[in-house]
């Protein structure tokens, strides 16, 4: 079974971010989406790293970003926050110490429009088993020097990390 996003509407968004139509996600061919991403950080500086399940239709057994989600159709980038760290994670977003790291652009090297975000928490999250396959708490440094040593990862990755934590 391949977790995918066949039934999930998402918006294409033009070059300055406005929905121009709405597409299923899982029929994406370079289309300009909207998403968010969250890095879980522990008071020791390190973050939350899964690697994705086999499952997963999109970059499965890569290093991942603690979280992200697509934002679904008439959906703001909060409200997609919220949803994906309740189905994801099992986490409300009042009850954590949440902050927006940035708003970055296709224009900023990375692939969609997105919204990144830093959750301070020191707890292992709960997580959805059957999207990661096991995660490690490792410093933004650690992560960067595993990727460049040929470990795979979502392709935004190496670029978030060397945005907000080089």
């Amino acid at each position: 079974m391949s977790l995918s996003g066949e039934h999930e509407i998402v918006d294409i968004v033009d070059e300055q971010d406005r929905v121009i139509g709405q597409k299923h996600r899982a029929a994406l061919a370079g289309e300009y989406v909207r998403v968010v991403n969250v890095f879980l950080k522990n008071s020791a500086g390190q973050l939350w790293i899964p690697r994705r399940s086999e499952a997963m239709d999109d970059a499965p057994r890569c290093l991942d970003w603690s979280l992200s989600g697509y934002l679904q159709h008439d959906e703001g980038y909060v409200e997609a926050l919220e949803r994906a760290l309740r189905t994801t994670l099992k986490l409300e977003l009042g009850q954590t110490d949440c902050r927006l790291l940035g708003y970055l652009t296709p224009y900023a090297g990375v692939s969609s429009f997105m919204t990144v975000y830093e959750i301070q928490m020191d707890e292992t999250p709960a997580h959805n088993s059957d999207e990661v396959a096991d995660a490690a708490w490792l410093s933004p440094a650690a992560v960067i020097a595993q990727i460049h040593a040929g470990e795979p990862a979502r392709n935004d990755l190496l670029r978030l990390l060397q945005i907000f934590y080089s």
